[in-house]
C-alpha cells in the first residue's frame, strides 16, 4: 500500500468515530437525557441533507473545473471538527442550550457531508480501472473497522469515566471528536495532490453555475431519473432507519450501550462477509467517471428525508 493510499484510508476511518459517537450517543442525549422529541434530531439530519443538496451541485461544479481537491477538504475537515467539538462542549457542562448545541450539530453534520465531496473523487488519482475496486475495498473496509472501533472507544465514557461536565452519553461525544482530528491530521497534512487542472479549467469562467440545470443534466435520461428514484426511496428507508436505530433500541426495548457495541459488532462483521460478493456489483460503477453527476446523485440518495415522519 503506497502512502497516500494509506493516508486517504486513514481518513475514512478517521471520520467514523465522529459519525458513530454522535450518531449513538448524540441522539440518545437530546431525546432521552434532555427529554427533547425525536424530530429535533431528524430534522437536524434533514436540514444538514438539503443544505448539502442545495449547495452540492456549485461545489461539484468547482471541483470538476480545478481538479484540486485538498484545499476544500481541508477547510470543511476543520469547520466540521470545530462544530463538533462544540457540539461536544455545550453537551457535556451546559443544561438548557439544546437549540444551540442541536444548530452546531446540523452545521455540523452538513460540513461533515460536504468534506466527501471532496474525499470521494480522489479515489481516481489513486487508483486506474484496473485496481479501482480493490483500493475502494481499503477504503470501505477501513471505513467499517472505524464504525466498530468507534463504539468501542467512546462506551467507557458512556459507561463511568468523566472528563469533566455532566457523566452519561455526552462524555462520548468529545472523545469521539478529538479521535477525528488527531487521525485526520496526517490525511491533512501530508497527503499531496497532483497539482494538474482538469481540461474544464481553462474554460472555467468564475460564475455559479445553475443549479437547476445540472439537475436538469443529471434526469435528463429517463431510465436514470427512474433508478434514482427508486434507489432513493429505498435509501431513504434504511437510511431512516440507521439513524433512528440507537433511539429505537433505547425507546423499545431498553437496551444497555455495551449490548448496542455487540450488535454493531456482529452488524459490520456479516458486511465483511457479504463484500467480496459486492465488489462486481460496484465496479461498473466505479468505472463510470460521472463526474459532478455521480455526486449529485449520491447527494440525493442520501437525504434522511424520511426521518420526520418518525
Amino acid at each position: 500500500m503506497n502512502k497516500r493510499l494509506f493516508l486517504w484510508a486513514l481518513y475514512d476511518f478517521a471520520n467514523s468515530f465522529v459519525l458513530m459517537g454522535f450518531l449513538f450517543y448524540f441522539s440518545q442525549w437530546l431525546v432521552f437525557d434532555q427529554g427533547k422529541p425525536a424530530w429535533w434530531y431528524n430534522a437536524a439530519l434533514v436540514l444538514s441533507s438539503a443544505l448539502f443538496i442545495i449547495s452540492a451541485p456549485i461545489i461539484s461544479k468547482k471541483i470538476d473545473a480545478t481538479g484540486l481537491k485538498m484545499g476544500g477538504l481541508r477547510l470543511w475537515t476543520l469547520f466540521s471538527f470545530l462544530a463538533y467539538l462544540g457540539t461536544a462542549i455545550l453537551a457535556m457542562t451546559t443544561d438548557g442550550q439544546e437549540i444551540a448545541a442541536t444548530t452546531l450539530f446540523t452545521l455540523a453534520s452538513y460540513a461533515y457531508l460536504v468534506c466527501f465531496l471532496y474525499f470521494t473523487p480522489m479515489l481516481n488519482d489513486l487508483s486506474d480501472e484496473h485496481d479501482r475496486s480493490s483500493k475502494s475495498g481499503i477504503g470501505q473496509g477501513a471505513n467499517s473497522i472505524g464504525q466498530v472501533a468507534g463504539v468501542l472507544v467512546t462506551l467507557p465514557f458512556v459507561n463511568g469515566i468523566t472528563l469533566f461536565g455532566d457523566p452519561g452519553r455526552a462524555q462520548a461525544l468529545l472523545p469521539a471528536t478529538l479521535i477525528f482530528g488527531l487521525l485526520a491530521l496526517p490525511m491533512l497534512l501530508l497527503y499531496k495532490e497532483n497539482k494538474i487542472a482538469s481540461k474544464d479549467s481553462a474554460g472555467h469562467t468564475g460564475q455559479s453555475p445553475d443549479m437547476v440545470s445540472l439537475f436538469k443534466e443529471v434526469f435528463k435520461n429517463k431510465s436514470l431519473a427512474l433508478l434514482l428514484l427508486g434507489y432513493f426511496l429505498v435509501s431513504d428507508v434504511m437510511l431512516t432507519f440507521a439513524n433512528n436505530f440507537p433511539l429505537y433500541l433505547e425507546a423499545v426495548f431498553g437496551t444497555e450501550d455495551t449490548l448496542v457495541f455487540h450488535i454493531t459488532y456482529y452488524v459490520f462483521r456479516g458486511k465483511f462477509q457479504d463484500c467480496p460478493a459486492d465488489i462486481p456489483v460496484r465496479r461498473p460503477a466505479l468505472r463510470s467517471g460521472l463526474g459532478h453527476k455521480s455526486r449529485i446523485g449520491r447527494a440525493l440518495l442520501s437525504s434522511p428525508l424520511g426521518g420526520l415522519l418518525l
